[in-house]
């Protein structure tokens, strides 16, 4: 039986790495706000910030089991769609942001946001749904996103539809769009205790992997 290689100390370099991560980008984006037409780089940066923290995470548990795995890189989820059959034979191409691999087997998938509203919400939970109804019922689909800014009873709505198998909101309390959080004055911290929820999840999903291999 696969056990897991994620030690204390270990978990906690690796948050770490994406704490500084992170402080680096918010920081970034701050820089260049004052500046003219940005907003567009700033939805930018933000959303791929998400992103890139999924694929860190991905990448430092998996590097804790290359003797036994071979760490893959997720994919983007627009170049590696999947093709989903009804029974009437008509097709739709699903994919999310981040699709992740097992020695070449797709394990987990990942919606990133920068902050959660309730439509972001209802849109990853189908999303999710066509991935597994049409084209894997045992894939792991979960979202990530930095803030919060989806009603609690929306969310509960949602979650009940049974798609999405976990959520990891990274920062504390909900997202004011007033309140953004490049800016300095309103600068939200990682929650560390979270980070490390979503670096357990990860691992545990390469133990019952590699356990069943």
């Amino acid at each position: 039986m696969i056990k897991s290689r994620i030690t204390e100390k270990g978990r906690k370099i690796i948050i770490e790495k994406i704490d500084a991560f992170y402080i680096k980008t918010i920081n970034s984006v701050s820089r260049y706000s004052g500046g003219n037409n940005v907003g567009g780089k700033i939805r930018q940066s933000m959303g791929d910030l998400g992103e890139a923290l999924a694929r860190v995470a991905w990448m430092e548990i998996a590097g804790l089991y290359t003797d036994i795995s071979k760490p893959v890189e997720p994919k983007k989820g627009e170049l590696d769609k999947k093709k989903c059959t009804n029974k009437e034979g008509g097709t739709y191409d699903a994919h999310v942001d981040k699709h992740c691999y097992i020695d070449d087997k797709f394990v987990l998938a990942i919606e990133s946001k920068s902050y959660l509203d309730s439509c972001y919400y209802a849109r990853a939970s189908s999303d999710f749904r066509l991935l597994k109804q049409y084209y894997d019922t045992n894939l792991i689909c979960v979202v990530l996103s930095i803030e919060d800014a989806a009603k609690e009873s929306s969310k509960r709505f949602i979650e009940a539809e049974g798609w999405i198998d976990a959520t990891f909101i990274l920062t504390d309390g909900k997202r004011s769009s007033a309140k953004p959080i490049w800016n300095k004055r309103f600068y939200k911290k990682l929650n560390h205790e979270k980070v490390g929820k979503l670096l357990d999840f990860i691992d545990k999903l390469f133990c019952k992997h590699l356990d069943s291999t």
